[in-house]
C-alpha cells in the first residue's frame, strides 16, 4: 500500500504526448488536428520527425502553434529504426508521465483526464494506465468506423490475476500513459521486440505496478492495410509469442529465453503444432486485412479475406469475431439499448420504471420494458399494471416433476440490446440461454434480484445451486439492497460488478398524498369503511402463504381480546385472501379492503397506527415507513431482503422466539398501550421513509446500467 507521503499527485501538466512520425503528412495532420481539439491545456506536445520532409516539418510546426501547452520538436535527418526513434523520444521527455503514438493514431475524445484520475486514485500507484479503444479504418477523413477492442484489466485484482498467469499484456499502445521513470528503468525499447515492443514494455512494467485500462471507449486507433501490423504480421505474431514466453519465465523466476533460443524452439516444435500455428497466423492476417478493407468501403475484398480467415482456422476466426464484436466498452456518450425482461408487471413498480426510463434517456440510453402476465399467484394479488410504453409478451409454463418452469423467450431483445436485465430466477429457462449465450450475442446479461432465495426455509432450496451458478456467470448484478449485494457476492459475482439499488416504492408520492389529505380524512374513512373510534392496526400487502394470513387472523382475534376497541384494516389480496374475508364476515372490526393502490391506498392506510406483519417482510415495509407506521414482525427465517431496513426499536420491532399468535398479539397490545414508545417508533418509521425513494432507486439503477455498459465482458 502506498502512503500519502509516497504517492505522487499527477496533473495534466505532468504529461507529454510524444508523437513520432515518418513522412505521412495527411495522417499526421489528422492526428494533430484531433489532439488539438481534445487535449486539455497544459499537456506537453513532443513531435519527433523521423526523416520527414522539410515541407512536412514546416506545416506541422505551423499547425502546432495552436497547441495550448509546451511544445518540443526533434529532428532526425536519417530514418531511425523504430526502437531507436522511440528511445530518442524518451530521452527528451521532461515530464513524469508520457504517452507515445505514431502519426497513424488518432485521439477521439478527452481520455487524458480520466487516465490521470486513475493514476491518482489507485493503490498501489499504476505503472501504466490505458483506455479502451475503437479500432478504425485507415482514412483520415472518416476515422470513427469500426468495432470495439478489449484492452486488459480494469481493476488491481484483475491485473494481479493476469500478471500471475504469466501472459503478456496485449493492450493497445496509443491509448497508454506510462510513468517515465519506470520506462527508463526497464531500459526503454529493445531491438529484438521491435514489432511488438508495446507488449514487451507493458509486461515488464507490470512488475513495477498495476497495468490498468480505464473502462471507457475513449479513442480510436487507425489500422492501415499496409502498416507493419499487416506487412510484418507473421514476424509480429512470432514476437508476441516471444514476449509471452519471456513474461512467463520472469513470473516463474526462470531466465528469459534469448530470441535465438525461442526461434529454435518454435522451429523444432512437432509438425502438427507448427501447422496449427501457421494456419492460426494466416487466419489472423486475413481477418485483419479483411476488416480493414471492409471498414474502408471495399466490402467484396473484405468479405473475401474474412472467408479465407474462417476456412484457414475456424477456432481463431470465431475467437476474433467474439473479441471484436463486443468485448470493448460502450462510451457513456454512445447510444445504447437496455432491456428489462420480467414475468410480471407490478403496480408498485410503475413510478420506478418511468423514472428509470427518463434517467437513462438523459444519458443517451433507451429502455425497453418487456413483461408477461405472471403466474396464478401473481395475478391473484390484483396488482397487474398497465404501462403504455412497455411491451407485453406471452410466457409459457412448463411442469416438470411437480415444478413449474417458465419459458419467456426474447431472442430479438438479446440480438438488438446492449444489456438485458432479467429476474434472478432459476425457473426462468431463458436465463440459462442468456447466461451461456451472451458470449455469442450482442447483449450482455445482468440479473436483478435478491442475490439468493431468502425464502428457501419456507419453499425448500430446489434450484438454489443452479441459481448460484447462473449468478456467478452474469455480466452484472442489480441487488435489492446491501443484504442482497452480500448474497450475490457470496454466489460468485465480483464485488465491483454489483449495484445495490436500495429497493423502494414511490415514497415521495405517498408523502405528497398524505400532506394533501383533508383534516377530517380520519373521520371520513372511519365512517365510510365502518371503523369504530378505537386504534387501527393494518396489514398492507399480498395475502399468500409467505405472509401467514391464518396466523395474522388468529393474532388479530387475540389482540381484540386484549384491546377491546382495536380495529383491523387489511389492504391486499392474494391466493389466501379468503382467510381474512371469512373472518371479516363474522367480525365487524375486521375490514377487508382488497387490493388498493396509489392514492386510495394512502387515504385508507392513513388512519392506522402500526402495521402487523407476522409473516414475510418485503417491500411493503417501505410503504409503511412512508406512512409513518412501524412494523411488528416475527423472527421467521424467510424474510425478503427488505428486512434489512427494519431497525429494532427504532422503526419497528421483531417478536422473537417463534411466537404463537397469542404471544405476537400480546407484543402488539403492549406497544399500543405504551404511547411514548409507539410515538417514538412512528417517528423513526417516518424518518426511515425519507431515506428510501423511487427517485434514488432509479438513479442508482441508472448508474449501475452505465457501469455495466462500460465494463468489459467477463
Amino acid at each position: 500500500m502506498t502512503t500519502d507521503a509516497e504517492r505522487p499527485t499527477y496533473t495534466v501538466e505532468d504529461l507529454t504526448i510524444a508523437l513520432n512520425t515518418v513522412d505521412r503528412p495527411e495522417f499526421l495532420r489528422a492526428a494533430l488536428a484531433s489532439l488539438l481539439e481534445t487535449t486539455p491545456p497544459g499537456v506537453t506536445l513532443q513531435i519527433l520527425f523521423n526523416s520527414s520532409s522539410q515541407a512536412t516539418r514546416d506545416a506541422t510546426i505551423e499547425q502546432a502553434q495552436a497547441w495550448n501547452g509546451p511544445t518540443r520538436f526533434i529532428h532526425h535527418e536519417q530514418i531511425l529504426p523504430i526502437d531507436e526513434s522511440h528511445n530518442a523520444a524518451l530521452a527528451a521527455v521532461e515530464t513524469p508521465l508520457v504517452n507515445f503514438m505514431g502519426d497513424d493514431d488518432l485521439v477521439l475524445d478527452e481520455r487524458i483526464t480520466r487516465i490521470i484520475e486513475t493514476f491518482n486514485a489507485t493503490d498501489p500507484v499504476p505503472s501504466v494506465v490505458t483506455s479502451f479503444a475503437r479500432r478504425i479504418a485507415g482514412s483520415p477523413d472518416d476515422p470513427v468506423l469500426g468495432s470495439n477492442k478489449d484492452l486488459g484489466p480494469t481493476t488491481v485484482d484483475e491485473w494481479r490475476a493476469w500478471h500471475a498467469s504469466g501472459k503478456a499484456f496485449e493492450i493497445l499502445w496509443p491509448g497508454a500513459v506510462l510513468r517515465t521513470d519506470l520506462l527508463r528503468e526497464i531500459g526503454g525499447w529493445e531491438p529484438d521486440f521491435a514489432l511488438s515492443f508495446d507488449n514487451r514494455i507493458f509486461s515488464q512494467m507490470s512488475f513495477h505496478g498495476p497495468v490498468l485500462a480505464v473502462p471507457d471507449r475513449s479513442f480510436g486507433f487507425r489500422i492501415h492495410q499496409n502498416s507493419l501490423s499487416t506487412s510484418k504480421w507473421s514476424d509480429q505474431r512470432h514476437i508476441v509469442r516471444f514476449v509471452a514466453a519471456c513474461q512467463e519465465a520472469n513470473v516463474e523466476g526462470r531466465p528469459e529465453p534469448t530470441a535465438a533460443e525461442f526461434r529454435a524452439a518454435e522451429d523444432n516444435a512437432p509438425l502438427a503444432e507448427r501447422v496449427a500455428r501457421n494456419l492460426r497466423d494466416r487466419s489472423g492476417l486475413h481477418f485483419r486485412v479483411g476488416g480493414a478493407k471492409a471498414l474502408s468501403g471495399d466490402r467484396f475484398g473484405g468479405a473475401t479475406h474474412l472467408a479465407r480467415a474462417a476456412v484457414l482456422y475456424p477456432p481463431a476466426f470465431f475467437d476474433k469475431v467474439l473479441d471484436q464484436y463486443g468485448k470493448g466498452s460502450l462510451d457513456a456518450a454512445d447510444s445504447a439499448t437496455v432491456v428489462i425482461l420480467l414475468k410480471n408487471s407490478n403496480q408498485y413498480r410503475v413510478a420506478f420504471y418511468g423514472l428509470l426510463r427518463e434517467e437513462l434517456r438523459e444519458h443517451g440510453i433507451s429502455l425497453r420494458l418487456i413483461f408477461s402476465d405472471g403466474l396464478d399467484e401473481d395475478r391473484a394479488k390484483g396488482d397487474q399494471a398497465a404501462i403504455d410504453w412497455a411491451e407485453h409478451r406471452p410466457m409459457r409454463e412448463i411442469s416438470v416433476r411437480g415444478s413449474t418452469l417458465l419459458w419467456q423467450p426474447a431472442f430479438d431483445a438479446a440480438r438488438d440490446a446492449d444489456l438485458i436485465i432479467t429476474e434472478q430466477a432459476s425457473k426462468q429457462l431463458f436465463n440459462i440461454v442468456l447466461v451461456f449465450g451472451q458470449r455469442f450475442l450482442k447483449t450482455r446479461h445482468a440479473f436483478w434480484g435478491h442475490g439468493k432465495n431468502f425464502h428457501a426455509p419456507f419453499e425448500g432450496g430446489d434450484g438454489e445451486g443452479l441459481k448460484r451458478k447462473l449468478t456467478s456467470k452474469a455480466h452484472w448484478f442489480f441487488a435489492y439492497n446491501a443484504l442482497s449485494r452480500d448474497a450475490a457476492i457470496d454466489a460468485g459475482m465480483p464485488a465491483d460488478r454489483v449495484t445495490s439499488v436500495m429497493n423502494s416504492t414511490d415514497t415521495r408520492r405517498i408523502r405528497e398524498v398524505m400532506a394533501a389529505l383533508p383534516s377530517d380524512n380520519d373521520a371520513q374513512v372511519r365512517a365510510e369503511v365502518g371503523i369504530g373510534s378505537g386504534p387501527v392496526v393494518t396489514f398492507i400487502g399480498g395475502l399468500y402463504p409467505h405472509k401467514r394470513p391464518e396466523f395474522l387472523v388468529e393474532a388479530a382475534k387475540h389482540l381484540r381480546q386484549l384491546v377491546p376497541d382495536v380495529e383491523f384494516l387489511v389492504i391486499g389480496s392474494g391466493s389466501l385472501a379468503h382467510f381474512v374475508a371469512d373472518a371479516a364476515e363474522t367480525n365487524d372490526w375486521i375490514h377487508m379492503m382488497g387490493a388498493q393502490y396509489g392514492d386510495e391506498r394512502v387515504r385508507l392506510a392513513s388512519v392506522a397506527t402500526l402495521q402487523m406483519m407476522p409473516g414475510m417482510v418485503g417491500l411493503n415495509i417501505v410503504d409503511a415507513f412512508a406512512l409513518g407506521l412501524p412494523t411488528v414482525t416475527t423472527d421467521i427465517a424467510y424474510h425478503s431482503p427488505e428486512i434489512d431496513y427494519l431497525e429494532e426499536g427504532v422503526n419497528g420491532i421483531t417478536v422473537s422466539g417463534d411466537p404463537t399468535p397469542v404471544q405476537y398479539a400480546t407484543a402488539v397490545a403492549e406497544l399500543l398501550g405504551d404511547t411514548e414508545r409507539l410515538s417514538r417508533l412512528r417517528d423513526g418509521a417516518y424518518a426511515s421513509g425519507s431515506t428510501l425513494s423511487a427517485e434514488d432507486m432509479a438513479s442508482r439503477f441508472c448508474e449501475g446500467v452505465r457501469a455495466a455498459l462500460a465494463a468489459p465482458r467477463r
